[in-house]
């Protein structure tokens, strides 16, 4: 384990100030998120990784194909999928799904976003494009298929990732202002999360952390272990970006110790491989063996495994 119960206390409370302080002004009382990822329905927000993928894929197992029921848990499972970084199962499932006849135009936006998400992460931006650039179509047209704020943020995203970074984030604020009244934490953090990683792109890195604060913030108070890990995860990234390299070790320590506790494998090996960037810094070397030793690329996306070689070539050979 990387960090005690008594430092980890420490450094949340640390984390958690900073965006406490930021956000005051526009918090309230919150309470279970409405539109909270629909796979837990199925799982409980705690639940090992492992044991939700398979209560998913049982739930489906009990369902009739392609009745609308059987198609809001692969809906589930997709979005599972993404969640967890599993980019090369998404992309094995989304590739099986697009070849059904007659799927709803609900699942079927859902399906490409997912698709060109997976394309994306595998490696294949151009064909992931071509998908990305079809779900938004579909949904100015059929703007009933999306009837939840969640689903307006993920086009959102898709506009940032293959259209126009400026358009994406003036979506985004028209939709924190005509959302900011529901008391819905995972939704803001949603919205907070994407325009940092819009004014990231544009190099506007002291707003983009802003973002990131309120939402680590929202995050913490949605309760959900995974999404608090990975907003420290980008609080992280975005301190990184700003040289802040004690604050960027710390929370990147946090999110790796929260993924552990529910089995988030892949995505741990991700932070590992910027932690390890990090003890170099910040001349650590008495973590660069630990955190070397636990990075593992079968658990990366195929678009990081550049990274990982160059990381392990540069760091992580013996002296």
């Amino acid at each position: 384990m990387i960090l005690t119960a008594k430092s980890m206390r420490k450094i949340n409370m640390q984390l958690l100030n900073v965006a406490f302080a930021t956000v005051l002004f526009f918090a309230f009382s919150c309470f279970s998120a409405e539109y909270f990822s629909d796979y837990n329905d199925i799982c409980e927000t705690q639940t090992a990784i492992k044991v939700c993928e398979k209560q998913i894929l049982a739930a489906k197992s009990q369902e009739k194909p392609l009745t609308m029921r059987w198609y809001k848990v692969a809906g589930y499972y997709l979005d599972f999928l993404y969640d967890q970084n599993k980019f090369t199962t998404l992309d094995q499932q989304t590739e099986q799904l697009i070849q059904l006849e007659n799927n709803p135009d609900s699942f079927l936006i859902q399906l490409y976003y997912y698709r060109a998400k997976a394309l994306s992460a595998v490696g294949r931006r151009t064909e992931g494009k071509a998908y990305g650039l079809k779900a938004i179509e579909m949904l100015k047209k059929t703007v009933d298929a999306f009837p939840k704020p969640i689903r307006e943020v993920e086009i959102a995203n898709l506009e940032y990732v293959y259209g126009d970074a400026h358009s994406a984030y003036t979506l985004l604020q028209n939709i924190h202002n005509k959302y900011k009244r529901i008391q819905d934490p995972i939704l803001h953090l949603e919205i907070q999360s994407n325009m940092a990683h819009i004014q990231d792109k544009l190099g506007n890195l002291i707003k983009s952390q802003q973002h990131r604060q309120h939402a680590f913030f929202w995050a913490k108070e949605s309760g959900n272990t995974h999404y608090l890990a990975i907003a420290a995860g980008n609080l992280a990234y975005t301190y990184n970006l700003n040289q802040q390299y004690d604050q960027a070790f710390t929370a990147y320590q946090y999110a790796v110790t929260l993924l552990e506790k529910n089995g988030s494998f892949e995505l741990m090996s991700r932070y590992y491989l910027r932690l390890i960037e990090l003890t170099q810094k910040l001349n650590k070397p008495q973590y660069t063996k630990q955190y070397c030793s636990a990075v593992k690329q079968s658990l990366l996306p195929p678009i990081a495994h550049k990274t990982y070689h160059e990381v392990k070539n540069k760091y992580c050979k013996a002296k």
